[in-house]
């Protein structure tokens, strides 16, 4: 039984060129994996099958793994998504392969006739096997895949196909056989040649092939299944297997036993754990670059002093967002994309909390945007009957001021209380009651405007007195929450400062949109 070779550890805490470190131990997983697969490839072909969600990292996992055994074993990745264009999965395949081996094969080796010969059979012939595969004696075109089969006849159509494929070769001279010769020839050179030295298998890792049209998704399938059956090589096929099993569904009808059919190519699935709405966030966050330096820099973008905690609390935000409306993924990865866009799009400060909430609503359940614009109540928690109330798990938004963020609005001489106008305060309140709190504040904003200055200057000379800043507890919101009033007060004047108005969230989030 071949074991794992000392020299891979599978310590991936670290960023690896673009890689970034593993957060979910899943290096661990990649370790088991090649174990299991190691022995697997001693009996022949053996193909795995990496089943998990869009957004559950299979790019980057693929990507890592590959990283961590290529000192040892050859390997390939193969992009299936990014050539489905061009029809020909098998010669997709073996020209990813070739050029994987070639990087890695003596010069001497590349002179030789028979690798030469082989590859220009490759391209002769790779186009006819696919074809083969599909159409010859059973006359099915594979641009009209959908009408290959229909009933019970839907299961025997690998080896009705294989059965044609043989047949089309057999004729022209050339068969299988020899396409499995010609990649088990290569391997031999690069095992041979290779320095430093590398040893079988060889993984060759096909991802986004869910991504892909269904028809060459099946033709990808029958091809690997098929075609490559060749000792000491190993597949592992990164797929959302649900969505798989629906675009097989389209080619073959939604009567189709889709995951029957699939299980007829792998040996095995493994499925990736989940990656949480706070990992892919803070991983999106990242990458976005002008969307965390406003957020890190900007103090207008959300009611917190120091600006590491301002990042942090973004975070817990948009995370609080979006397990509140339980959005899966693709739905966080369109909404950030908004976010983003919307804050690039404008001069002015929006308020982070606000604008994520209200884009949120956009996203999640267009249908409710403009019923919140009319000012109509949309949650539970403003008293909305169940079946049309807009589902929102509660989620606790903690902000901290100080009458400093106001001083300028504040009369008199105000160098004595400088230690009262830093003395900080802490607030707590339901993310959907404050979303309603600074919406009301910023309806009719020029008369709200001199209520607030009139509200803060009070509330400074009672406090000066001694006595607290005035709470506020929301029906319905946690019963540990203490809302200040003087939040909503002080954002509408900082919402004044930079003219920014209701109607200006609403024209952003309405642009934004144009991200599909």
């Amino acid at each position: 039984m071949k074991l794992l070779p000392e020299s891979l550890r599978f310590d991936w805490s670290r960023q690896q060129d673009e890689l970034p470190a593993d957060a979910m131990d899943r290096a661990s997983h990649a370790r088991f994996l090649t174990s299991l697969l190691l022995s697997k490839s001693e009996t022949g072909c053996y193909v795995l099958n990496l089943n998990a969600s869009w957004g559950a990292g299979k790019s980057w996992f693929l990507r890592r793994w590959q990283a961590e055994i290529s000192s040892v074993y050859p390997t390939v990745y193969v992009d299936a998504w990014k050539n489905d264009h061009l029809k020909d999965p098998l010669l997709n395949v073996v020209a990813e392969i070739r050029r994987s081996l070639i990087a890695r094969t003596d010069k001497a080796a590349l002179d030789s006739r028979l690798l030469k010969g082989t590859w220009r059979l490759f391209k002769a012939v790779a186009p006819e096997v696919t074809k083969a595969l599909l159409k010859s004696r059973l006359g099915i075109d594979s641009d009209a895949l959908a009408k290959i089969l229909s009933g019970d006849s839907s299961a025997d159509v690998g080896a009705k196909l294989v059965e044609a494929a043989l047949q089309a070769h057999d004729e022209a001279g050339n068969s299988v056989e020899e396409f499995r010769e010609g990649i088990a020839g290569w391997l031999r050179a690069v095992i041979n040649t290779a320095s430093p030295p590398l040893s079988y298998p060889l993984f060759v890792f096909i991802d986004e092939l869910d991504r892909c049209r269904p028809t060459y998704a099946v033709e990808m399938l029958e091809t690997i299944k098929h075609i490559f059956s060749i000792e000491h090589v190993v597949f592992v096929i990164a797929t959302d297997k649900a969505q798989l099993q629906h675009s097989i569904k389209a080619i073959y009808g939604s009567g189709f036993d889709s995951r029957l059919y699939l299980d007829r190519f792998f040996n095995r699935s493994v499925t990736l754990n989940e990656v949480s709405r706070k990992s892919f966030i803070l991983e999106r966050y990242r990458q976005l670059t002008p969307f965390r330096h406003y957020c890190t820099n900007e103090p207008g973008a959300i009611l917190l002093e120091d600006a590491h905690e301002r990042e942090g609390a973004v975070i817990e935000i948009l995370t609080g967002i979006a397990d509140g409306f339980s959005m899966q993924l693709r739905t966080v990865d369109l909404w950030l994309d908004r976010l983003a866009a919307a804050v690039a799009a404008t001069v002015k400060k929006p308020d982070v909390p606000f604008l994520a909430f209200l884009m949120a609503i956009e996203t999640h359940a267009p249908e409710k945007l403009e019923e919140v614009a009319q000012g109509r109540p949309v949650f539970a928690t403003q008293g909305v009957t169940p079946h049309d109330a807009l589902s929102f798990k509660a989620f606790t938004l903690q902000l901290r001021w100080n009458y400093q963020l106001c001083e300028e609005h504040i009369a008199g001489d105000l160098e004595r209380f400088a230690g009262r106008l830093q003395q900080m305060f802490g607030s707590k309140i339901g993310m959907v009651h404050y979303f309603h709190a600074l919406m009301a504040g910023l309806i009719e904003s020029d008369r709200g405007q001199n209520d607030s200055v009139a509200f803060l200057r009070n509330s400074f000379r009672e406090y000066l007195s001694n006595q607290h800043p005035r709470t506020s507890v929301y029906q319905g919101d946690n019963a540990a929450n203490a809302y200040h009033q003087e939040v909503t007060h002080i954002l509408r004047l900082r919402h004044a400062k930079n003219t920014l108005t209701l109607g200006d969230y609403y024209a952003l989030c309405r642009l934004a949109t144009h991200l599909e």
